[in-house]
């Protein structure tokens, strides 16, 4: 999700969850969020800034002023951003800033890791691993958060962009909260994200890239039995390196040799267009001798119709990261 934030609201092709005297309905009046066409559709952009950065404070200060918004937008702490220094206490920035903190407090997010750097004293880079109650659902778990935080020459803020970034999935709901339906739909970023949460089973049952999700999150569970309701029962495994498997018996036979809990299979650049989903992988483990390992695979191939896999390529690979 980039928070900056996207110019041009696009027509409602996505959940619409519609707010009436402060309460929020769940109710989906046209197809869940698309990948692509969200990350697409909603190119980003800034509103210019005139401001010139040519600050000859220590990196340092600008550097603890970073690390100071990225903690209170953590904790939903509205006040502490408020006592910050801002450009323009009353800009987009720090807009941004305290309506990412409501979003995330609404979901319950926890911080796992979070950093900042700063080549220069004029922008300083943050990046936060957390997990909340939409990642949580969703069955990603961690995702990562990064902040670009820049600074005029007195060393307030004076532009903030956010972005989250999961492999896919995550993004697609939080852009659509961000830049589709707040402040256009619902009344406020907590509205926005109980709205979500709302909408997570039907995503899940029926999003193409959020039956891949729960797949790789079935086979880290090494929860076989989930793992074969996500398959149609004619469908093929093609150019695996085992072999060709069809059909959810010799898909069980595959799964049972290789999803035992010792193994971690993770995904990235989920991309979704119809039925058809694409992504990459890393798989890793422990070798017998206690070594770790680790063999990555770009451009797996898999149709998804009617909340299943009915097919799934695998691509030509050497296996190496």
């Amino acid at each position: 999700m980039r928070v900056g934030r996207y110019c041009g609201f696009v027509a409602m092709l996505f959940v619409v969850a519609a707010c009436a005297g402060g309460e929020v309905s769940t109710e989906v009046t046209s197809s869940i969020p698309d990948a692509v066409t969200t990350t697409e559709l909603l190119v980003a952009t800034s509103t210019t800034s005139t401001t010139t950065t040519t600050t000859t404070l220590p990196v340092e200060v600008n550097l603890a002023t970073a690390e100071a918004v990225v903690a209170a937008i953590y904790a939903g702490d509205s006040e502490a951003l408020d006592e910050l220094p801002w450009a323009d206490p009353d800009g987009r920035a720090k807009d941004d800033a305290v309506g990412f903190a409501l979003f995330k407090a609404a979901l319950n997010v926890t911080v796992l890791d979070s950093s900042c750097e700063g080549e220069t004293a004029e922008v300083v880079a943050c990046q936060t691993q957390a997990s909340d109650d939409l990642s949580d659902a969703l069955g990603v778990g961690v995702f990562t958060d990064t902040h670009e935080i820049s600074f005029d020459d007195s060393g307030a803020i004076f532009w903030l962009i956010s972005e989250t970034q999961d492999g896919g999935v995550v993004e697609v709901f939080t852009n659509w909260a961000w830049n589709i339906a707040y402040p256009g739909i619902c009344a406020s970023p907590a509205q926005c994200a109980e709205a979500l949460l709302g909408v997570v089973d039907e995503y899940n049952e029926t999003y193409p890239g959020a039956v891949v999700a729960s797949y790789v999150a079935a086979y880290n569970a090494a929860d076989i039995e989930a793992i074969v309701e996500l398959f149609d029962e004619d469908a093929v495994i093609a150019n695996h390196p085992g072999g060709t498997f069809t059909g959810t018996e010799q898909i069980r036979s595959l799964h049972e040799g290789e999803a035992d809990g010792t193994v971690s299979y993770t995904i990235s650049n989920l991309e979704v267009i119809g039925n058809t989903v694409t992504w990459d992988h890393v798989w890793s483990g422990e070798e017998d001798n206690g070594e770790p390992f680790q063999n990555c695979v770009e451009g797996h191939t898999a149709i998804v119709e009617n909340g299943q896999i009915v097919s799934w390529t695998w691509p030509p690979t050497d296996f190496q990261c």
